[in-house]
């Protein structure tokens, strides 16, 4: 049975592939599409990895060089194991480019390719989650609310989104959700789970509107990527502004009671959010980490080097290394370092998610699963010692729920990600009654 143990690892924090290079324009005649292609897999298969860097084109070397290339291959077979197959590729054509998509699967699961030609030459190549075929959304489970399509901001990043809107005449409350890493859909879904489905029908059916949208990471990964200083704003920060903006005019809801749930890397998140928008009513913290992040993966890696043995133990403490290296980045390193470009790293090390929380007026209530092994009561911990003078700050902790917040038993691994679940309904209602505390108070 292949462990599932790596390829989770990477549902809530920042993950090797997290960003490749942009598609980039080749600059001379070389080979036919499909042997860059067979290439490729042949050099990811065999190690070759000088043959695949040798058929990039000017600007790929660029931008990834033989050196950067290596420790994301490294990092890769630290994830997901060796590479065993590709299916035969799928082929679309953008502009110049040949775009060569296919499914791969690997000791530890499944990616799918996708390897772009111009002029003969290696001009894009990037890893990620398999391709599945669109299903509907669920239907509400209650009658108290609808679900309507919305878009948060405008322009070039313009996302689409979901509002659920609970029936009557308002004005209502409001909540916008906002993801952990990775290139997430609105609903976080993370194997058959799907928490901020599960939010979203529990408050609205409560009276609560929730606002949740596809990932700037996942309706805009290519161009993300290609920004020349991504930071935790540009990844995050900016649309759940605009999602608090689209709330506060939107008829029916209460511009005055807008508040923002901010999951795992959203949690940490959550306090820049509302310095950027401080007309928000509050903060839910949502199992998010009070400290540096860097030293949040390292524990990650050791709790999952914990469970395994062997040859998928030294993977993991292989990228246990790489992660390391977040430490020692600079202005001027260049390439991606675990994933992410030097500007990403250097502006969360600039930032006390904390200290901001500390500064800020908003009500706040931070939450945590006292099984989650990803943010863990060390960080829960944090928040009550950092906000302990807060007046508006309330805590809660649940002994028997993980990271997304899913009812369990026992040592959280991994691998019960992949079992369904809910978010447990305490939850909801804890959430339910944080946000409508203005309008219980207004009744007295």
């Amino acid at each position: 049975m292949r462990s599932n143990v790596i390829r989770i690892a990477i549902a809530a924090f920042v993950a090797v592939l997290f960003a490749l290079p942009p598609l980039t324009l080749a600059q001379e005649r070389g080979a036919e599409p499909a042997e860059l292609f067979s290439t490729v897999v042949d050099g990811l298969r065999s190690g070759a990895l000088d043959d695949i860097v040798a058929a990039f084109d000017d600007t790929m070397r660029k931008a990834l060089p033989a050196a950067s290339f290596e420790q994301m291959h490294e990092g890769l077979v630290a994830q997901f194991g060796a590479l065993e197959s590709c299916a035969p590729p799928s082929t679309t054509r953008q502009g110049a480019h040949e775009l060569l998509r296919a499914r791969c699967e690997f000791e530890n699961g499944a990616l799918d390719l996708l390897v772009v030609v111009g002029d003969g030459r290696i001009a894009g190549l990037r890893f990620m989650p398999p391709e599945v075929a669109e299903t509907p959304p669920p239907a509400p489970t209650s009658d108290a609310y609808v679900d309507r399509d919305v878009t948060v901001g405008s322009g070039g990043w313009a996302l689409p989104g979901t509002l659920s809107m609970p029936k009557g005449d308002g004005p209502f409350p409001s909540l916008v959700l906002v993801h952990g890493s990775g290139p997430h859909d609105r609903d976080e879904t993370i194997g058959p789970n799907r928490p901020f489905r599960d939010l979203a029908d529990g408050l609205a059916a409560r009276g609560i509107a929730v606002l949740r949208y596809e990932k700037r990471s996942k309706a805009h990964g290519e161009k993300l990527a290609a920004l020349d200083a991504l930071t935790l704003d540009a990844e995050t920060v900016e649309d759940a502004v605009h999602a608090v903006k689209l709330l506060r005019a939107t008829e029916g809801i209460d511009p005055a009671r807008v508040y923002v749930l901010g999951h795992s890397l959203g949690g940490l998140a959550a306090p820049r959010i509302a310095r950027a928008a401080p007309e928000i009513a509050g903060l839910v913290i949502f199992a998010g980490t009070s400290r540096a992040l860097p030293q949040v993966i390292a524990e990650q890696l050791d709790y999952l080097a914990s469970l395994e043995q062997g040859a998928a133990r030294d993977r993991i403490l292989e990228l246990k290394k790489e992660a390391s290296r977040i430490e020692s980045i600079t202005a001027e390193t260049k390439g991606l370092v675990f994933g992410a470009p030097a500007s990403y790293w250097l502006d969360l090390a600039a930032y006390d998610p904390v200290e901001t929380a500390r500064t800020l007026p908003q009500r706040i209530l931070v939450l945590q699963g006292e099984r989650d092994y990803q943010v863990t009561l060390s960080d829960y911990i944090g928040w009550k010692r950092g906000l302990a003078e807060h007046a508006g700050a309330e805590f809660r902790s649940y002994p028997r729920l993980n990271h997304l917040f899913i009812d369990g038993a026992g040592k959280s691994v991994p691998a019960e990600y992949q079992k369904p679940g809910h978010v447990a309904v305490e939850v909801i209602t804890d959430i339910a009654a944080f946000v409508q505390h203005d309008a219980h108070a207004r009744t007295k």
